[in-house]
């Protein structure tokens, strides 16, 4: 007599995994009419290798029809991607369209601003130029030119400090999307700008390192860079120049011709700081939009 409850078993065992081998399976028919079974690993390594034409047809067990070969899609790469996201969402804390959206927002006031600031310092240019200045006209000159002073120095700071703070998750976003070999660290990006020397150049080249990332996070090193990098810095450090040239009125000029010297300077200042917003606005706008692509 047989003992068929072991053979049974012994045969099952050999059976499953075959059927589980043909289940893996990956057929392959091109426009020869041959068809071809592959395993995955076989699969893989003629796919990597470019082997097998775009014009052919794939079919595996679950599927319910033949699909063109271009539009295959390895399951575990879609897994691995999947993970990679998931893990990039947790890292990336905050969405960057907040912090985006307010910013815009605060230099678009700051852009108004500086138009107040034009007006109010050509009306003072016109009255020092007057022959004779009432105290009336002196008080009400310097009660304007006092409260703009102020509104604009808030604005400013509120601006100033939202704007590096959009720096710094910016740089954290470029880190979350899987860049590598990243120069710059999301501290020191906010750092450089109170950094004497360093202040001139750094915050630039750190704009251009998260520009670059935004449009490729794996390759982002041999990514072009943008005209708005350079208008944005030229005209930042411009207008920082002529700000400060306006504290530079020597002893030989009167006090008027002093004053009048340091309101032009601040309009020109102010001339130069509404292409600014409209530019960094843009540039700002561009970055967020690429990075969030990349989140999606």
């Amino acid at each position: 007599m047989f003992d068929l409850t072991g053979a049974i078993p012994k045969f099952l065992h050999r059976l499953i995994p075959n059927a589980i081998s043909d289940m893996s399976k990956i057929h392959i028919a091109t426009t020869d009419g041959k068809q071809t079974a592959y395993s995955e690993n076989e699969f893989q390594s003629l796919r990597m290798q470019g082997c097998i034409p775009d014009d052919a047809l794939y079919w595996k067990p679950g599927m319910a029809e033949w699909q063109p070969f271009s539009k295959y899609e390895d399951s575990a790469a879609m897994a691995s991607a999947s993970t990679s996201h998931s893990s990039s969402s947790r890292r990336l804390k905050k969405d960057p369209r907040g912090i985006t959206t307010f910013l815009v927002v605060m230099l678009w006031l700051f852009f108004g601003m500086e138009i107040i600031s034009i007006v109010s310092d050509s009306l003072e240019i016109g009255l020092l130029q007057q022959a004779e200045i009432t105290d009336d006209q002196a008080a009400m000159n310097d009660m304007r030119q006092g409260l703009v002073a102020i509104v604009y120095l808030v604005v400013f700071l509120i601006t100033g400090i939202t704007f590096l703070v959009w720096q710094y998750r910016a740089c954290k976003v470029s880190r979350s999307l899987g860049a590598h070999g990243l120069k710059y660290s999301p501290g020191w990006a906010v750092a450089y700008y109170f950094i004497p020397i360093l202040c001139v150049f750094r915050p630039y080249q750190v704009m251009r390192e998260t520009w670059q990332v935004s449009l490729n996070p794996r390759d982002w090193d041999f990514q072009p860079g943008t005209p708005l990098l350079g208008w944005w810095w030229a005209l930042w450090l411009l207008s920082g120049f002529v700000s400060n040239l306006g504290g530079l009125g020597g002893d030989s000029v009167s006090e008027v011709q002093a004053f009048i010297f340091a309101d032009y300077c601040a309009i020109a200042s102010s001339a130069i700081g509404l292409p600014l917003c409209i530019v960094l606005i843009t540039l700002i706008r561009k970055i967020t939009a690429q990075q969030m692509q990349h989140i999606r």
